[in-house]
């Protein structure tokens, strides 16, 4: 097999992927319809570990990985699911009452099934679907306009989920995008050690009371529980692990400021 079908979609494959059970068991033994080897390198597209799904995460595009992160911090949202499938033969019927066509393999001419980039469970137990899209594809590609079509109409009119939408670059702050990305691989309880009551007394104290800049936090971590390294990552997973939930996201941490934190009583 050449190089180039590696990637295209055939009946065989389709079937295999069906018995796999893709898309049909939850939580930590999900799989999700499309793996990111599955799919051309030409994209940007990486795995990410889970925390709260315990799985890995298979993302197909760098604004799914940023949204990735919101969902993976906030408690809001108790499980999400990528990449998810939906039914194919409402999909066709939808596109054939539409008279658009559908998602097909561009060599194979076989239909691929088509997917939402996220299902999310909140906490309450509502559900709801989002499509991670580009702006600009968005408002300059009628075909991109059309699958999304499809996919709402699915989801709203069959599928149940009236919590359908679209988030773009414009929607995710960058400043957020900076923090969780910094924060990220200090979440995992796992690689904590220490004693969490006295970590997250002597953080909040730190961060909360004195209002140290964050430097200064991690050098104080550091000489109390070994090692500057060691310091930063307490820091960092005081943060991460939602033990600061006076910290406000939306503003970038700057080590060498103090910690950004809502006002008491107010808002952030």
């Amino acid at each position: 097999m050449s190089y180039a079908n590696r990637y295209q979609l055939t009946q065989s494959r389709l079937t295999k992927r069906m018995r796999q059970k893709r898309c049909a068991l939850l939580g930590s033994s999900y799989i999700p319809w499309l793996l990111t080897h599955e799919i051309s390198s030409k994209g940007w597209s990486t795995r990410a570990w889970s925390t709260k799904m315990q799985r890995i995460i298979h993302l197909l595009s760098r604004l799914e990985y940023l949204y990735f992160l919101r969902l993976e911090f906030f408690d809001s949202v108790r499980e999400y699911y990528e990449q998810f499938m939906l039914p194919l033969e409402a999909t066709q019927e939808i596109a054939a009452y539409l008279r658009i066509p559908h998602p097909r393999d561009p060599k194979t001419k076989v239909q691929s099934p088509m997917t939402s980039d996220f299902k999310l469970v909140r906490a309450g137990g509502t559900q709801a679907i989002r499509s991670i899209k580009p702006l600009g594809d968005i408002e300059e590609s009628e075909r991109v306009r059309q699958k999304l079509l499809i996919e709402r109409i699915y989801w709203t009119e069959i599928g149940g989920i009236s919590d359908w939408r679209i988030v773009t670059a414009e929607n995710m702050s960058p400043a957020m995008n900076w923090n969780l990305e910094w924060l990220l691989d200090a979440r995992d309880p796992g690689k904590f050690s220490h004693n969490v009551t006295e970590v997250v007394a002597l953080g909040r104290r730190l961060l909360i009371d004195e209002s140290l800049p964050l430097e200064e936090v991690a050098e104080k971590l550091a000489q109390r529980f070994g090692g500057l390294a060691a310091g930063t990552f307490l820091l960092r997973h005081l943060l991460a692990g939602g033990h600061v939930r006076e910290a406000v996201f939306a503003v970038r941490f700057e080590l060498f400021q103090p910690l950004p934190l809502k006002k008491k009583g107010g808002h952030s």
